[in-house]
Formats: C-alpha cells, structure tokens, sequence
C-alpha cells in the first residue's frame, strides 16, 4: 500500500512538473517572437501583438466580467502611480481603447504612495503597477515595492518602476530582492512602447497566476493522499487487531 501511495503521489508530481514548464516553454517564445509579432500603425490605429492584444472602436463593448476557466476578474487592472496628472492622462490615451485577450483594461490613478497602497488594498486583482521611483518622498515608489511584496505578500503583481534617469534606478540586488520586474525611463514609455510593456507584464501575470493555482492544485491532491493512506493504515491496523481478538 504504502508502494502504491509512492507511485500515485509520484504521478500527480510529473504531471505537475509537465504543466509547469509548458507555460514556461510558452512564455519563452512569446518574449522571443514579440518583436515579430508586433505591429502599430498610429495613422490608422491598427495594433496587432500575436493573439492577445488589440485596439478596437471607441464605441460601446460588451465587457466580459469573469474569464471562462478562472477566477481572473476582468477588466484587468492596471494601477498608474505617478505624481504628474499629465502622465496619468498620457496613459489613459495611449491605452484607450487596448483589449487583452478579448478584455478593456481599467486604469486606476493614484498621485502618491499611500494612495497607492489604498488602491492595492481595495482592488487586489491588480495585474500591473506603473509606479515612479520618485513621488512625495524619494524613496516612496520602493515603499510600495515593499508594500506589495511583503505586507501584501503578493507575487503576482508585476511591477514596472518609471523613472527620470539612470541614476535614479535601483541597484540590482534591490531589483531582485523585490521581484521588480522592469524598469523603464520616462522617455521610453511612449504609445509604441507602453503598450507591448503591459502586454508582456499582463502575459507573466497570467503565467504567475496559473502557477500558483497549480500549486495549490498540487498541495490539495497530495493531502488527499495523505488522508486516503491514512484511512488505509488505520484500517489495515484494525483488522489486524481483529483478527487477534478472532484468534
């Protein structure tokens, strides 16, 4: 028995391990292929970026409110923390109108680092946070940073940190130690630019999303082993004192 619990247990481990490094497999030519796939023309405001994402009219759209097969709340969410009312604009009109994977992105605005951490409290389905390095104390984006990542223990977010300079950016340990996932300066983030960034920050999103509910898929199968031996023992042991009471 406990032979047939080690090779079911086994099992549910390999097909783990199969779906896991499939969608890494995936991401990895997405973000190879990206450069292929991409193509805008801002004269007819025509966007094509392989399957995903795609501009559509500025009329009205049937928005869908939960993603067949998950629990991913549309529209995806994305929070733009910047202290400039201009570049909340700028972002609003670069990304107006961009649907991922048949969804509109919502873009929450906050001006300071509290008030982006309210936002993060509130609404955590957020899927990516463009935030300044700098906004009312020079140090307040990486607050954020730590707010995300150790208060809210959320490892899902993608974090793309903006900032004026190269100076300005973080060290790399600080980089790592966070999981900033990009850092980008103020003149890289035109319309060309900002909405291939989204669209591989909400990419890894989804893959970071489906991993943790593979994981979690995995831990409760294996508990349910767990008790299924359990049963099992306790079973084989009271028949054992069974059959000595018989003798």
């Amino acid at each position: 028995h406990l032979f047939t619990f080690f090779i079911s247990f086994l099992f549910v481990l390999d097909q783990f391990f199969i779906s896991t490094m499939s969608g890494k497999h995936h991401q990895t030519e997405v973000l190879q292929n990206i450069d292929d796939n991409l193509l805008i023309d801002e004269g007819d405001g025509i966007l094509f970026m392989g399957d995903d994402l795609h501009l559509v009219d500025g009329g009205d759209q049937d928005r869908t409110t939960v993603e067949q097969g998950s629990n991913q709340t549309f529209p995806w969410q994305i929070l733009v923390v910047v202290d400039e009312p201009d570049l909340h604009q700028s972002a609003q009109l670069a990304l107006a109108n961009v649907q991922f994977r048949n969804a509109p992105l919502l873009l929450l605005h906050a001006y300071s680092g509290e008030e982006a951490k309210a936002l993060l409290k509130k609404y955590p389905s957020i899927g990516v946070v463009l935030l300044d390095m700098v906004l009312e104390t020079h140090d307040a984006g990486l607050k954020v940073v730590q707010y995300i990542r150790d208060v809210l223990k959320n490892r899902r977010i993608q974090i793309i940190l903006r900032t004026g300079s190269l100076e300005e950016a973080p060290e790399i340990s600080v980089m790592q130690t966070y999981e900033i996932n990009d850092c980008k300066l103020q003149t890289e983030l035109t319309r060309q630019r900002l909405i291939p960034t989204i669209t591989v920050a909400l990419r890894s999103y989804c893959n970071v999303v489906a991993a943790e509910e593979k994981t979690i898929a995995l831990e409760q199968a294996l508990h349910k082993l767990q008790q299924a031996e359990l049963r099992l023992i306790h079973s084989e042991k009271m028949a054992t004192l069974g059959n000595l009471v018989a003798s």
